[in-house]
């Protein structure tokens, strides 16, 4: 869906609830507004020539998040807007009131996620989280190509556990070889790296679009294409992508996609996106299949064949609150914009970068360079232990993430619409209290 289609859909609903009528409206029908008093200053009239300071005001008032603290780990878990949970809890009800699944709704998501995420509708499917979508990927590509003992798979260093352990397992239970690699800060780097890895027995890699440790962006349209002239499949982990930046598949060309929607789109808790392009589809076999995986189905003739769309990978009674959900967040990023929300996140995460240099002991461990970072800054501190810096914050009211992949003993933030630049300030306040207090 287009974001200005989208916008109109999200301020329909709005308006409707500043105007006191007992429903507003999404791509999925009506739903019943629970209403709160904010959201009615959040409506057209109020986005058109005003600053931007009082536009993301706006866009902070439709978040329930408790301003008792100052959240700053959307790249662990994204807090929804009142819109997402309006649409998924009124969306259960619905489901209840009739007891009926809903699942036509998939296919009306799946088309506005499709265009999202710059893919055909049926190269989408949807799952509970990244981890489920890359176990897809990873069990699916295994059982096709016919992965056995001694063939290699290529990942790095920085892999959230998520997209690293369907990779391990593979190991475990065939005996698949894992290829590590130490990922820098310098993209051209990165691919030699990875290409220097390469051997014979290589079948594929899988690295994350942005790592959740650091925030290294890497060059994936680069790497996929180098990766495919060598015959190999190309799997990217985009958890710590998509909501945070605009972001075209078919122009990245890679093979396979996961992603979460409870992260940067603000979606849902239990949802999420894999993405498997048509020209790999015979190179992938669906490990667990049910209900809607079949293209044709006949027990008493003994007969199965597969869906040739990604979502063969979506069997059995689903919940469609939560993809309602789903379509809702992505909804209202669209009505922001993604690339207004890209340049938001990247604002507050250079602005920080910037004055946390500045104070003693603390160095910046993720790039300036936008090309190469966006909306999260790691930071470690000289002397102090990362876990104890978390907890020291925590208890100052801010939430952040420790980072203890692959020994980097860091800090993280992750910025994101619903977070401003005064809040930023607060953060470096503390931080300078903190080292100043440790003496």
């Amino acid at each position: 869906m287009s974001e200005s289609k989208s916008r109109r859909n999200f301020l329909k609903g709005i308006a409707t609830t500043a105007a006191g009528l007992p429903f507003l409206m999404n791509d999925a029908g009506p739903v019943r507004a629970m209403g709160h008093p904010e959201t009615p200053a959040f409506k057209k009239s109020a986005l058109e020539g005003i600053s931007n300071e009082k536009f993301w005001k706006l866009v902070r008032a439709e978040f329930p998040l408790t301003h008792e603290r100052i959240y700053f780990n959307t790249g662990g878990l994204g807090p929804s807007p009142r819109y997402v949970i309006d649409a998924t809890t009124q969306m259960m009800l619905r489901i209840n009131e009739i007891s009926e699944t809903k699942h036509y709704l998939f296919d009306k998501i799946r088309k506005q996620a499709a265009e999202f995420v710059g893919c055909d509708t049926d190269e989408l499917a949807f799952t509970r989280n990244a981890t489920e979508g890359m176990n897809i990927i990873a069990r699916g590509a295994a059982q096709a190509m016919g992965l056995k003992a001694g063939d290699e798979i290529i990942t790095t260093t920085h892999e959230h556990p998520g997209g690293a352990m369907p990779w391990l397992g593979l190991m475990k239970d065939l005996g698949v070889k894992i290829v590590l690699m130490d990922p820098v800060s310098d993209p051209d780097e990165n691919i030699a790296r990875l290409l220097k890895r390469v051997s014979r027995k290589t079948k594929g890699i899988s690295i994350s679009h942005v790592t959740c440790t650091l925030g290294y962006k890497f060059p994936v349209k680069e790497i996929c294409r180098a990766v495919h002239d060598r015959g190999l499949f190309c799997a990217l982990d985009g958890a710590q992508v998509v909501g945070m930046f605009p972001l075209d598949l078919h122009e990245i060309g890679c093979d396979f996609y996961t992603t979460s929607g409870h992260k940067w789109l603000l979606g849902p808790k239990g949802t999420g996106m894999v993405y498997i392009r048509k020209g790999i589809r015979d190179r992938f076999t669906p490990e667990f299949v049910g209900a809607y995986s079949n293209k044709k189905y006949d027990l008493d003739e003994l007969v199965l064949d597969y869906k040739d769309s990604a979502d063969a990978t979506e069997y059995g009674t689903r919940n469609s609150a939560l993809v309602v959900g789903l379509g809702a967040a992505m909804d209202f990023l669209n009505t922001i914009g993604m690339t207004r929300v890209a340049e938001h996140g990247a604002k507050l995460a250079t602005h920080f970068k910037t004055e946390v240099q500045k104070i003693k002991n603390v160095s910046v461990l993720t790039p300036m360079d936008l090309n190469t970072s966006n909306s999260i800054a790691t930071f470690k501190i000289k002397g102090m232990n990362y876990n104890a810096a978390v907890q020291e914050l925590g208890r100052r009211k801010l939430r952040l993430r420790p980072v203890g992949e692959h020994h980097i003993d860091a800090v993280r933030v992750s910025f994101h619409v619903f977070n401003r630049m005064e809040e930023v300030d607060v953060l470096l306040k503390n931080i300078r209290e903190m080292i100043e207090r440790a003496g």
